[in-house]
C-alpha cells in the first residue's frame, strides 16, 4: 500500500515539479545563445557592409534577372513575324 501511495504522489507532484525546472534551466540555457546569435549577426552585418562596398550590385531572382544598361532591338524584324503561322 505504502508503495501505491508513493507512486501516487510521484505522479501528482514530482513529475510536474521536475518538468518545471527542466523547463527553467532550458529558458536559462537560452540566454547565452541568443546573446552568440547577436554577435553572429552583427558580424554578418559588417560582412556585408564590406561585400556592397567591394562589389557592384548585381541582382538576380530566381529565374529572373533584372536588365542590364544594354539595349535589345527585338522590334527590328516584327514585319518578318507578323504574315507566318504557326512557330
Amino acid at each position: 500500500m505504502k508503495k501505491y501511495i508513493f507512486g501516487f504522489l510521484t505522479g501528482i507532484c514530482l513529475l510536474p515539479i521536475i518538468d518545471s525546472i527542466t523547463e527553467l534551466i532550458q529558458t536559462a540555457l537560452k540566454i547565452p545563445k541568443g546573446e552568440l546569435s547577436k554577435k553572429v549577426l552583427k558580424l554578418n552585418n559588417e560582412i556585408q557592409d564590406l561585400q556592397f562596398a567591394l562589389e557592384p550590385i548585381d541582382t538576380h531572382c530566381i529565374g529572373f534577372e533584372a536588365p542590364s544598361n544594354k539595349e535589345y532591338l527585338d522590334d527590328e524584324n516584327e514585319e518578318d513575324h507578323k504574315n507566318k503561322i504557326g512557330f
